[in-house]
């Protein structure tokens, strides 16, 4: 009974915490990237795990049998799994920015996390000497298992399954291993203490349900996806341990399916410039005020457009992009209008996190680095806008080099801009910063009209009449940093961002239902 407990606490203390991230995954997944879904998720959990070894304290007072107390109470955990993972499929469950849906996910959490809690106390008396010099290591051994399993739970889980499967079907298999847990319990259970086949005919249906949920598990991202914009046909899903993305279809022709990078817009798979969906006017703005642009940095691939104007830049013979998630690579790979950015000689995709792959000393000094990057709440986005990664792309600029920066609304983006380059100019949602003055060369139009697609123009004749976009871009100066502060510092107080206040997460970062917490915050 000793070796049963051990491995039950190692395997519960595993699927206990592989589950919690897989939650983390979801909750954030339905919030939009906001960065309080882990502690929410944390909450629920540790408040779950303290009613289960509550409860877990009481059967063992009362149980004349703990293998078959464990058994049962592993194989309830394993079909409420089950049922969690349908419910969660639904609505109102299945609902971006639900504060009903967020508190019935949180609930759904608790109560996983409170059966499994069960496990422990049980174990611990299964596994505990009752007297003698080695009731001390017996004890100890129970609690190293559970460690251990709490350990390497979320490493294999986070870093290799989610590699390797669908959120979906992960939480399936922690469903099916939690019942497989019970079924050897229940081969412990002494021959005379089993009940007349009450219990494995109980276990038999808790495998066959949960078989079926993990060979066909509800599509949970799909259904969550569907929701976000009033029902969108999703016509792709990547989903990796990097995080879910997942593309919509177009609403108008022309305008391009819409990429989401967990579940937040992060861009169109469009490039035309007549209808101009994406915005990129943002993007070629840099040619109309950099005098000879030759190598760029792009910080974030996405949906692969705002690269491919880069590329379009007449001069440019070298792009260096970084962008953390390699799924988005399998969605441009899709789309003719951005694939050929993935053959194009003069470009380089790199792996890994922006700021990190910035910090190596042998970087060659860019003319541009343009970072069309997320929303400036949601988690980790500080990392992209604080002064220390500012200063740190100032580093790495050559003379006169731009950095243009989505400030996606935020006012602290371009008062954290002016901490660190002496020319700060906006353009649409857009920072652009230099040490240079950010003036329109003189040959603005002719640059414009030289900038292509693939070997077609980027822009044609129409679009440079009065009032259209080209005529715009190549006529209209960028207004300072210091007059749009000046004139929207009456509604809203501006700070600087650092990498210490996480100002653009925690700050302003509270979505439904905590948006009441901006009014407790200093």
């Amino acid at each position: 009974m000793r070796g049963l407990a051990l491995i039950i606490s190692f395997g519960a203390g595993f699927l206990s915490l592989s589950q919690e991230i897989l939650y983390v995954r979801l909750v954030s997944l339905m919030q939009e990237g906001r960065p309080h879904a882990f502690s929410l998720v944390l909450t629920a959990f540790l408040l779950g795990v303290t009613c289960g070894a509550i409860m877990g304290r009481r059967l063992c007072s009362r149980s004349t049998n703990l293998p078959r107390t464990l058994a049962g109470a592993l194989l309830i955990a394993a079909l409420a799994d089950g049922v969690f993972l349908v419910l969660a499929s639904q609505p109102p469950v299945a609902s971006t920015g639900s504060p009903s849906g967020l508190m019935l996910l949180l609930t759904m959490v608790l109560m996983a996390a409170a059966l499994k809690g069960v496990v422990f106390p049980v174990v611990h008396h299964m596994g505990s000497m009752t007297g003698g010099p080695r009731l001390g290591r017996s004890i100890s051994q129970v609690y190293v298992a559970n460690v251990l399993g709490c350990t390497l739970g979320p490493l294999v889980t986070g870093f290799f399954l989610l590699d390797l499967v669908k959120l979906e079907r992960a939480l399936a298999l922690t469903a099916w291993a939690t019942a497989l847990l019970g079924c050897m319990a229940l081969v412990w259970v002494r021959p005379t203490a089993r009940p007349k086949g009450r219990l494995a005919l109980a276990c038999g249906l808790a495998l066959c349900l949960l078989s079926t949920v993990a060979i066909s598990p509800p599509e949970i991202v799909a259904a969550i996806a569907s929701r976000n914009k009033g029902g969108e046909k999703v016509v792709q899903v990547v989903q990796n341990r990097h995080g879910i993305l997942h593309v919509t279809a177009e609403r108008e022709p022309g305008t391009g399916d819409v990429v989401y990078g967990g579940n937040k817009y992060d861009g169109r798979m469009a490039v035309d410039m007549k209808v101009n969906s994406n915005g990129l006017d943002r993007a070629y703005q840099v040619a109309t005020i950099h005098p000879h642009p030759r190598r760029a940095l792009v910080i974030g691939l996405g949906g692969g457009a705002w690269a491919t104007a880069v590329a379009g830049i007449p001069g440019i013979v070298r792009i260096d992009i970084v962008e953390l998630n390699p799924g988005y690579l399998e969605i441009v790979g899709r789309y003719p209008a951005v694939a050929p950015l993935l053959k194009d000689e003069r470009v380089t995709i790199h792996i890994g996190d922006g700021r990190r792959w910035l910090k190596q000393e042998d970087l060659p000094p860019y003319d541009l680095v343009i970072q069309n990057t997320t929303f400036y709440w949601r988690k980790n986005s500080t990392r992209l806008l604080s002064v220390e990664h500012f200063q740190l792309v100032k580093s790495k600029l050559a003379p006169g080099g731009i950095l243009a920066v989505n400030s996606t609304g935020s006012f602290e983006v371009y008062k954290t801009g002016l901490q660190v380059f002496e020319h700060v100019g906006r353009h649409g949602n857009f920072a652009y910063m230099s040490d240079k003055p950010l003036t329109k060369r003189v040959d603005a139009e002719g640059v414009l009209r030289a900038c292509s697609v693939w070997g077609k123009p980027a822009f044609d004749d129409p679009q440079f009449q009065p009032g259209a976009v080209g005529r715009e871009l190549a006529s209209r100066p960028l207004e300072s940093a210091e007059d749009f502060l000046k004139r929207k510092e009456r509604f809203a107080t501006t700070e600087v961002i650092s990498d210490l206040n996480l100002l653009t997460e925690y700050r302003r970062g509270a979505g439904p239902p905590f948006q009441w917490l901006h009014w407790l915050q200093p």
